[in-house]
């Protein structure tokens, strides 16, 4: 009968806390508490686990050949994760800087070249092929979304730190071992409402989700199969009326009506797996058309305009609200069952009346984001003489009704006039 290995009790404590550090919520408290425990909450706790992780792995391969299969099942997984985080931590600057570079490069697909000798070393230590290929997906998933909650998304005060767990929690679920198993492409089927006042941010919040989709690798041609930024498609649905807005949305077929001189693919049919579209506003949609997206989001099937077929969606539903929760569910402009069906996760975004309560010091922060995004620099120089403008029209007890697109109008006023006067 073959011997089944145990890790010692201290080992699977730390492999415990190294698989928490390494692939748990990083915004959610068991996380906080395990950056404590192993680096003291320093920034180079990963580097310091990952040290430390190197000299357990070698220590036990000293002993015997490390092969999972001869580990019990708890600790298998635990030294899974430990071998996937010693090999994919060495990287993390590669991915990272392909991050930044495929934001550069926006569509264009960009190649990864570095990940082959990723891959070789993850299959050296005993992963087949296709297991290596998957996790370096969710790895390249996993850089994204730090990328995106914590450099686009701007912020420090409580109610930001809970926007961005509940968001990793939208790309990832709450646990990382039922996603990296069961549900990294069943994501997709997982609708998002966003809620919130005019102007906090909400299609900001759901890109950052979008552009964190699992998108596999095609090693044969190092590259990943799509660019991250073509999987996010916003439809501001007060753009459109009426037929118009259901041909946009579900494409039409040829003379289906006057101004329909060719077949037309809508947003849905052009969706690929790692898709999400994004409907802004969905209270605006009219009843009629809310009865279709109703079977897109319950059966996942779709007609266009003039066709009696229906198609398959392939990708992710995600729709924002004006207002709160009461306000929209018992507000009459939604029906009840679409709600309830793009309401499986349901996020608030937080005022900026709110967040600068929380945190005051968070409006230096958005006003040297701003500025960045409208003068692709940082300049830092300006941030003071902004504030000292705003201050003596807006002052400290300002209710921010605008929110994040009043902060940013009032910034690029001050820039043009060198004042603003609120109209709150």
């Amino acid at each position: 009968m073959k011997t089944v290995l145990n890790l010692s009790e201290a080992d699977r404590r730390f492999l415990a806390d190294v698989s928490q550090l390494a692939f748990g919520n990083p915004y959610g408290d068991a996380t906080q508490l395990v950056r404590k425990t192993l680096g003291g909450g320093d920034v180079g706790t990963h580097d310091l686990a990952h040290a430390e992780v190197r000299t357990l792995l070698e220590g036990l391969r000293n002993q015997q050949a490390l092969s999972l299969a001869d580990y019990a099942e708890q600790d298998r997984q635990l030294l899974h994760h430990a071998l996937l985080f010693d090999v994919l931590h060495v990287s993390c600057k590669a991915f990272d800087a392909m991050v930044v570079a495929q934001v550069d490069k926006k569509a264009q697909v960009c190649r990864a070249p570095f990940i082959a000798s990723l891959l070789e070393r993850m299959t050296q230590i005993g992963m087949a092929k296709s297991v290596a290929l998957h996790y370096v997906a969710i790895y390249y998933q996993i850089r994204r979304a730090h990328y995106y909650l914590d450099n686009v998304l701007v912020g420090s005060s409580a109610s930001m730190q809970k926007l961005r767990h509940d968001l990793w929690n939208s790309i990832f679920t709450h646990d990382f071992a039922l996603y990296e198993r069961f549900l990294w492409d069943r994501m997709r089927e997982l609708t998002t409402l966003f809620i919130g006042g005019a102007g906090v941010g909400k299609r900001a919040a759901a890109a950052a989700v979008g552009y964190c989709s699992y998108i596999p690798f095609v090693d044969k041609t190092e590259v990943f199969a799509e660019s991250f930024i073509s999987c996010f498609t916003p439809v501001r649905v007060a753009k459109f009326s009426g037929l118009r807005l259901e041909s946009e949305l579900f494409g039409h077929q040829k003379m289906a009506y006057a101004e329909a001189l060719e077949n037309y693919q809508g947003v849905f049919s052009r969706c690929t797996p790692a898709g999400t579209i994004f409907l802004d506003n969905i209270l605006e949609v009219p009843s009629s058309i809310q009865a279709q997206l109703l079977g897109v989001v319950q059966d996942r099937t779709f007609a266009p305009v003039g066709d009696q077929v229906t198609r398959e969606f392939r990708g992710r539903v995600m729709a924002a609200a004006p207002g709160n929760m009461e306000t929209v569910r018992n507000g009459g402009l939604i029906r009840s069952d679409l709600f309830y069906h793009l309401g499986v996760n349901t996020i608030s975004i937080p005022s900026l009346k709110q967040r600068l309560q929380e945190n005051p010091a968070d409006l230096e922060l958005l006003i040297l984001h701003i500025l960045g995004k409208f003068t692709e620099q940082s300049p830092a120089q300006l941030v003071g003489q902004i504030i000292e403008q705003m201050h003596e029209h807006v002052g400290h007890g300002y209710d921010w009704p605008g929110n994040l697109l009043e902060l940013e109008q009032i910034v690029k006023r001050i820039l043009m006039v060198s004042h603003y006067e609120s109209k709150g």
